[in-house]
């Protein structure tokens, strides 16, 4: 029923906005993909149709392959993240505002070192995008907006020299060290920097839409020294690997090229914006949404738009692409927006199930010790925990009579009930404490 309501809505976006000539999408839960759609046409002209492994510009998605770059070879030991751009190139006169300590990769990755959105240059109008060398010099002309860790500030000038710091550091070009550490171990066949002349597809054709209805096909324009700020391309079927890639737990394996410990570093908030209603991480964006903790980004280049939403405590993610400048962004957030609670509570109701055939009308009431009391009630087919009066905890069943605090107060702590007399249990026990049933 999810999965028909899923395609309705694709099928109603792409049929309301004639400026999107396709989409392909997917929904992923941890190593498995859910469903996919390929909707429209890959080339309006020839009627091509997309597919999974349809070959998209993802622009600024490029940014999260730096970012798992970066990662990786600091595992290897080749980097710090702390570490100052100046240990790797000492010759660039780095912009720096009097009395601040020098730039590092943690704030290029996370857009807080104050660096500005661009270099002062036209490549953006002219699609001639100029060398890493040339780059490089510009950052004399260059002066710092912010000062660092203030804010977020969204900067193509930080992604360029970090992607640069990560060729020093690596020892080889920017597209040889993805291909080496990222696309082919994660075999990702249709994901490159520059399509080679072996493979067989071309880019899908991305459309530009102006006033007045005109359309013109966009450019195949190289980013050259920016690279590592938007240049890759992919298709949804490598991306939904690359998404599978952020559920894993444990260490590296043949099927992860991190350790989850490293994957879940890169979501952790470095800044945080308006009111703490969003934050951004190394290369993500986060945000709580409706009580889930979302991880997501988004990219525009010229005729494409992509986009990647994730909520890892569910293992759950979505990767959506267009070949249009259109917006598509609002009406798959509203999509996952759905999609996430709905798939949070088939799979609680399939955990509890699983563990016990008991109801969760069993372990609502009241329970009390000498300091304070805990209430239980139930809602929305889950378990919940209200302590101190006002704080509630989502619980997940993880054994017989036996729960996880899932979020608030006391998060990853175990509940144990015991003592069942008749339909309803007599006490808790709760990070070392018991707790007895309040008896009317």
């Amino acid at each position: 029923m999810l999965l028909e309501l899923i395609n309705k809505y694709i099928y109603n976006m792409l049929e309301s906005n004639p400026k999107i000539p396709g989409i392909t999408a997917s929904l992923i839960y941890d190593q498995t993909k859910l469903w996919s759609s390929n909707v429209g046409y890959a080339d309006l002209e020839g009627k091509v149709p997309l597919t999974q492994n349809s070959i998209f510009r993802i622009g600024s998605i490029t940014k999260l392959f730096t970012v798992v770059l970066m990662m990786k070879l600091r595992d290897a030991g080749k980097l710090n993240l702390d570490d100052p751009v100046s240990r790797f190139i000492p010759e660039i006169a780095l912009p720096i505002i009097p009395g601040e300590k020098t730039i590092t990769l943690r704030q290029l990755a996370s857009h807080s070192s104050g660096l500005p959105r661009e270099f002062e240059m036209d490549y953006n109008t002219s699609k001639i995008f100029p060398d890493i060398d040339v780059l490089l010099e510009q950052l004399e002309c260059i002066t710092p907006i912010h000062l660092p860790y203030k804010k977020c500030h969204y900067s193509n000038v930080g992604y360029t020299l970090l992607g640069h710091t990560l060729e020093v550091a690596g020892g080889r070009k920017y597209a040889e060290l993805i291909e080496e550490h990222v696309t082919s171990p994660l075999g990702m066949k249709n994901t490159f920097c520059d399509i080679p002349e072996s493979c067989e597809k071309s880019p899908v054709t991305g459309y530009i839409y102006g006033p007045q209805h005109s359309t013109r096909k966009a450019e195949q324009f190289h980013l050259n020294g920016l690279s590592p700020c938007g240049q890759m391309y992919s298709s949804a079927e490598d991306l939904s690997r690359f998404l599978s890639l952020q559920f894993h737990e444990g260490g590296v394996c043949d099927r992860s090229i991190l350790s989850g410990s490293t994957i879940r570093e890169t979501y952790s908030p470095i800044t945080l914006e308006q009111n703490w209603k969003y934050a951004y991480g190394l290369g993500w964006v986060l945000e709580h949404v409706e009580g889930y903790n979302w991880v997501l980004n988004r990219a525009q280049i010229d005729g494409y738009n992509s986009l990647i939403f994730t909520v890892p405590e569910l293992k759950l993610g979505m990767v959506a692409l267009t070949n249009s400048n259109e917006n598509i962004y609002d009406p798959f957030y509203n999509l996952f927006k759905k999609i996430v609670p709905t798939i949070s509570t088939l799979k609680n109701n399939s955990e509890a199930r699983y563990f016990s055939n008991t109801p969760l009308k069993a372990y609502t009431g009241t329970y009390y010790n000498d300091v304070h009391n805990i209430e239980f009630y139930e809602k929305n087919g889950h378990l919940w925990m209200v302590q101190y009066e006002h704080e509630k905890s989502k619980l997940l069943p993880i054994s017989r009579n036996s729960f996880r605090i899932q979020e608030g107060i006391g998060e990853g702590e175990k509940v144990y009930f015991s003592g069942q007399n008749g339909k309803l249990f007599s006490s808790i026990h709760i990070s070392g404490y018991r707790f007895e049933r309040y008896q009317n």
